[in-house]
């Protein structure tokens, strides 16, 4: 007769899968760390290579930034009457000095999903399908007003210039007095602590990447992110700044924020 050998016990089964379910509560947390942080990698190597074409462009313009003042749209393009870029987006002008226009997107953004918008199509403005937004706000506030020059600029490596942002169209920070998640640009600014939206917020690992105005790049944490937009909204005026904002010491003039120099 042959001997039967023995199996597994239902409480030996219970114990290996207790087991093996406590490591995956361990490790999935890593791994999705380790996943986000590959990805924030991306999106800064993206906000670098950005950086690089900016000062290109400003070399090849005599030290003058991308005159990009809005979105686009017919109705302000029939108000351009200067011949300028006030139609297009930030990508579609440095286009020239970019290799791809997938840099422009940012590999965790899932708000803005899909291809980069090359080609224009109806209301489908070329580059506005994207991750990165420009401070249309400092550098180019109006379509009758000259994009600013670096010798306007005090501290170009403390101010930034193109910023992760998804859900936006290419221009980030156009009205800073507007009401917090009342389409106000700053509320999508990647790890921007003002977004309602909690992708948006959380970011990359509560954090954004964001290109300053001497081509350098970095990433930025949340509660950075947040009191600079306090301070700027602090100094432009009484009544800009929204609920929620966190109480901030407000340096003397002249200073140079994350957004605007005063």
């Amino acid at each position: 007769m042959k001997r039967i050998k023995p199996g597994f016990t239902l409480i030996e089964l219970l114990v290996v899968i207790a087991i093996i379910a406590l490591l995956a509560a361990i490790l999935f947390p890593v791994f999705a760390r380790a996943r986000e942080n590959a990805r924030k990698s991306s999106c800064l190597n993206n906000t670098k290579q950005i950086g690089v074409a900016l000062m290109q462009y400003v070399q090849d313009y005599d030290e003058t930034y991308p005159f990009v003042p809005w979105r686009g749209g017919t109705q302000y393009a029939a108000a351009n009457t200067g011949g300028n870029d006030s139609s297009k987006a930030v990508g579609d002008v440095l286009e020239p000095y970019t290799k791809s226009s997938q840099i422009w997107r940012c590999p965790s953004d899932t708000v803005q999903r899909g291809p980069i918008w090359t080609v224009q199509s109806g209301t489908q403005y070329r580059y506005h399908n994207q991750s990165y937004a420009y401070n249309v706000s400092y550098f180019a506030p109006a379509w009758n007003v000259p994009a600013k020059n670096q010798s306007e600029i005090r501290k170009a490596a403390e101010i930034g210039i193109i910023f992760g942002a998804w859900a936006g169209n290419g221009f980030m920070f156009d009205h800073p007095c507007g009401p917090v998640g009342g389409g106000d640009p700053v509320t999508r600014i990647e790890g921007s602590p003002w977004s309602p939206d909690a992708r948006i917020k959380s970011g990359h690992l509560e954090g954004g990447n964001f290109t300053y105005a001497d081509g350098h790049a970095k990433w930025i944490a949340s509660g950075k992110i947040n009191e600079q937009i306090a301070i700027t909204q602090n100094k432009m005026g009484t009544g800009c700044v929204g609920a929620g904002a966190p109480t901030v010491t407000i340096p003397p003039n002249p200073y140079t924020s994350l957004f605007y120099e005063f």
